[in-house]
């Protein structure tokens, strides 16, 4: 079965979670299970990680390009433009994992300490994860167990994975950047991309001219 991203006229994935009023979504697949190779550009409010099981691949965040093989992944944060690709034709496993910031942001509490301070940081709109660093390697680990545990018959299943998004909200918390002026910037570039991604998919049946775009 081809693998697919489902795209609004805005440039959003409308988000297929795994279990209805659950959301979180997982996937393990391959990059040459999607039409060409790759995943065509567009943002969402959930947290996404990612880890390459095996190949390559190379993805784009607000514009700037980076690769990543076996033994890494990233982190992308919440409403960040991003695609993936693989990487000279040759193929990539990988295991995902997107969490909506409710489903950290249990309470209001948590909601302002920790899930907000992280999701809305544009100091860290990705950061590309190395099994290298212990940190790292374990939010590398709970994704693959997140994918494993939603595809098994564990009655508990949703509570472990909460458990595993948890931890790796946490990480990311203890060592993300404060941000900066170059975060605002960030910020902006990624909000204009997004404004533009959903022009063009709006009129893509038009005569567009750069102007109507740059507008």
């Amino acid at each position: 079965m081809q693998a697919f991203v489902e795209v609004m006229s805005d440039g959003s994935e409308h988000v297929l979670y795994n279990r209805p009023g659950f959301a979180v979504f997982t996937r393990r697949e391959r990059m040459s299970a999607f039409s060409k190779g790759r995943v065509l550009c567009h943002w969402h409010e959930d947290l996404e990680f990612l880890a390459v099981r095996q190949g390559r691949m190379r993805y784009s965040v607000n514009g700037e390009f980076f690769e990543i093989g076996e033994g890494e992944g990233l982190f992308i944060n919440s409403c960040h433009m991003h695609s993936f690709e693989c990487l000279r034709g040759a193929d990539c496993a990988f295991s995902s994992l997107l969490v909506h910031p409710s489903v950290l942001g249990a309470n209001a509490y948590l909601r302002e300490n920790f899930v907000r301070p992280l999701s809305r940081n544009d100091a860290i709109a990705c950061l590309t994860l190395n099994a290298a660093t212990g940190w790292q390697e374990t939010i590398l680990r709970d994704v693959c167990a997140a994918c494993e545990i939603m595809e098994g018959d564990d009655p508990a299943a949703e509570l472990s994975v909460m458990s595993l998004a948890f931890e790796a909200a946490a990480l990311l918390t203890r060592h993300m950047p404060a941000p900066g002026p170059l975060a605002m910037a960030t910020d902006r570039r990624s909000l204009a991309l997004r404004q533009m991604l959903g022009f063009v998919q709006r009129h893509y049946s038009e005569k567009i001219a750069i102007g109507d775009i740059a507008a």
